[in-house]
């Protein structure tokens, strides 16, 4: 990814390059969101040195991943991948002169099928994406860790945004 990004640089392409990475707590990082942020955060700086250095126009994006030891899987839409988010938009915002996560994943989750639980994940997220500033809102229609497209979960997804857009027009 880094040699990808230089060979922009070198040729002067007209691309956005932001540093990221994607820890996971308490299986690459840390457990603990606050130690896995930290760990994080010196490593996207240590990225942002570099290419600042290498002339970059560049941001960055700390997040850390909330995991599930049960299932072995990245735990998508739970309440601490949705305080996480909000952690990593605080220092986004911190790092890149108060400009936020471009978007919210809120439609990220671990449900299979369009229900109750999808439904309440996905809802919540968005709502609280929308309060935060987010106003673009990914992965409509996918389930199952985004390996499953649900044309009906994209209809609710949309039903969703438009709800959420009428509630922070109102503010």
């Amino acid at each position: 990814t880094v040699d990808m990004a230089v060979r922009f640089l070198e040729q002067k392409a007209n691309v956005t390059l932001s540093i990221c990475a994607m820890p996971m707590a308490g299986v690459t990082a840390p457990a603990m969101l606050p130690g896995a942020f930290v760990e994080n955060t010196a490593t996207v700086l240590g990225g942002f040195a570099v290419f600042k250095l290498l002339g970059a126009d560049i941001g960055i994006c700390p997040m850390v991943y909330p995991f599930d030891m049960r299932h072995g899987a990245l735990a998508y839409g739970t309440p601490e991948h949705v305080l996480a988010w909000l952690i990593s938009n605080q220092l986004t915002r911190f790092y890149n002169n108060g400009a936020g996560c471009w978007f919210c994943p809120s439609f990220t989750t671990s449900a299979t099928r369009p229900d109750a639980h999808s439904a309440t994940t996905r809802t919540a997220w968005a709502t609280i994406g929308a309060l935060d500033g987010a106003r673009h809102f990914g992965f409509a229609g996918w389930l199952g860790l985004d390996k499953i497209f649900s044309p009906e979960q994209l209809i609710l997804d949309i039903e969703t945004v438009r709800y959420v857009r009428h509630l922070v027009k109102a503010m």
